[in-house]
């Protein structure tokens, strides 16, 4: 990376600051590698370089996106829930990422998005790829689906309303082989809530590193289904973590969260007209 900073003599210099061991500036680097949040000068460039890339070709120096990934949308209606098979739902998604959470797992190329949403909403949405290029990658998601609604008797649905992050995306319920680029511009160009103007909100993410206890879903569900709280679009939010991300040793980067199995990320979201922020909802 190259930086401006300022010396002792107050003059602005420009350094490139790498990886390298023999670097002496690698500690600049490794500052920004997670931890920099503009604190350590003003960035000019970035180069990015997968660690084991080797030579010059621009197009070799980067993890590759798969051509194609099999991609599934799903909602889950409140009214299919209740409170014991809501708890096993949430428990499910917490412990098969507690199994498969390592760098060399199998399912390292799965990736899910889960949005609890508070009941006022209506129902919870699930936004799950896999590369489809990877060996049974639809033996893997089905086992994926059938692992996370296991016990709770409940069937998935089409997911034909916007749920949080997630837009309506009818008929994934039935998983599809798309594009890569199609795929990821799906979910990643129209945000029902993030890209709405009007509304403001609270966010405050926290590395998970252990399922969630009997307690905690407790208050959890007491929260999310509470008579006097109305607003739909508040919703506590579950992402995949861990795979390759754990390989590295936690005091490679700045970055040190390398033993997490999925990520939480409350979003407390409020419109116009829409009611007040629910409080208390983060366990």
């Amino acid at each position: 990376m190259e930086v401006v900073v300022i010396d002792e003599a107050g003059r602005a210099r420009t350094i490139t600051a790498t990886r390298e061991a023999d670097d002496p500036h690698r500690e600049l680097w490794w500052a920004h590698t997670g931890g920099g949040g503009g604190n350590f000068g003003l960035v000019t460039k970035y180069w990015f370089r997968s660690p084991d890339a080797r030579g010059t070709e621009p197009s070799e120096q980067l993890v590759k996106a798969p051509s194609t990934v099999l991609v599934s949308a799903v909602s889950i209606p409140w009214d299919d829930l209740d409170e014991r098979s809501f708890k096993r739902l949430v428990k499910n998604f917490g412990a098969w990422h507690a199994e498969h959470s390592g760098p060399d797992s199998p399912y390292r190329h799965l990736s899910s998005l889960f949005n609890v949403s508070a009941k006022a909403h209506g129902s919870l949405g699930m936004f799950t790829q896999i590369d489809a290029a990877v060996p049974g990658a639809r033996e893997m998601l089905d086992s994926y689906m059938a692992a996370v609604t296991s016990g709770t008797g409940v069937e998935v649905r089409s997911l034909d309303r916007g749920n949080g992050e997630l837009p309506a995306m009818p008929g994934l319920d039935r998983p599809r082989e798309l594009p890569w680029l199609q795929a990821t511009r799906l979910v990643g160009t129209d945000n029902p809530t993030i890209t709405n103007p009007t509304s403001r909100g609270g966010y405050k993410s926290a590395y998970m590193r252990k399922n969630f206890t009997d307690a905690q879903l407790a208050a959890l569900y007491k929260h999310m289904t509470r008579p006097d709280f109305t607003n739909p679009d508040t919703m506590l939010v579950l992402f995949s973590f861990g795979g390759q991300v754990n390989a590295l040793p936690e005091d490679a980067t700045a970055n040190a969260q390398r033993s997490a199995i999925f990520k939480m990320l409350p979003d407390l979201l409020e419109r116009p007209g829409r009611g007040r922020f629910l409080s208390g909802l983060a366990p």
